[in-house]
């Protein structure tokens, strides 16, 4: 039987979470351990495009480009991924299920295409998506991020550990957007600061004078800060 598969890893922010999206620069690293793959195979009916859903939505876009909307696919998920956890879920699956219907039909894909058609399926989860997810999740190294203007790898040798704790709580990125945005003016000085934390956090790791130790040291600081 004829399949495509496609896979993709997690991510995590360090620093500048939600501040990112208003234009301000954010570190985020990939947590290629944590992995999702997507799994095409042939259907007996056509595929059923769910607007309001991110994989769905993910599967068309691919299927839309290659003009192969009525094909007779079907796909399967499996993820290590939580969702809902700030850990890039969404862009992951769009990813891996973007890369398994261009598999499927044996097609190439570059990277700028596939984050363009990420983008896309990203819109039905997050409204406004900043690309930060897709391209952390395309990425083989943390990268500090500036919305609409581009970014750049940074070197995480640090010899330290970063702890992730999962508080079984879901979070909603779509709705903590609007309500930073309801805030107004004064969400304005908060995310201005993060942003400055950020570029500080940048700027350490990227300090060749200062010990591995020094630099835990300070950005541990700065996180206490950013919170």
């Amino acid at each position: 039987m004829k399949k495509g598969i496609g896979k993709s890893h997690s991510k995590i922010i360090l620093i500048g979470e939600h501040s990112v999206v208003y234009g301000y620069p954010a570190i985020a690293i990939p947590l290629k351990k944590i992995e999702i793959e997507c799994l095409v195979e042939e259907a007996k009916t056509s595929f059923f495009h769910n607007k309001t859903d991110t994989l769905s939505v993910a599967v068309f876009t691919a299927l839309k480009h290659l003009k192969k909307e009525n094909a007779r696919i079907k796909y399967k998920v499996t993820s290590q991924i939580p969702p809902k956890r700030g850990m890039g879920s969404s862009a992951a699956v769009s990813i891996a299920a973007i890369r398994a219907v261009f598999d499927y039909f044996g097609k190439s894909l570059e990277d700028e295409l596939l984050e363009k058609l990420v983008h896309t399926a990203e819109i039905v989860a997050h409204n406004t998506p900043s690309g930060l997810d897709a391209k952390t999740c395309l990425s083989d190294k943390a990268i500090k991020f500036i919305k609409n203007k581009g970014f750049s790898y940074i070197d995480l040798n640090l010899d330290a550990y970063l702890v992730i704790a999962d508080t079984g709580i879901y979070g909603n990125t779509g709705e903590a957007i609007q309500n930073v945005k309801s805030l107004g003016s004064k969400a304005d000085i908060f995310l201005k600061k993060l942003g400055e934390l950020t570029d500080e956090t940048a700027k350490i790791l990227t300090e060749t004078a200062e010990s591995k130790e020094e630099k835990v040291d300070k950005i541990g600081k700065i996180m206490t800060k950013a919170n």
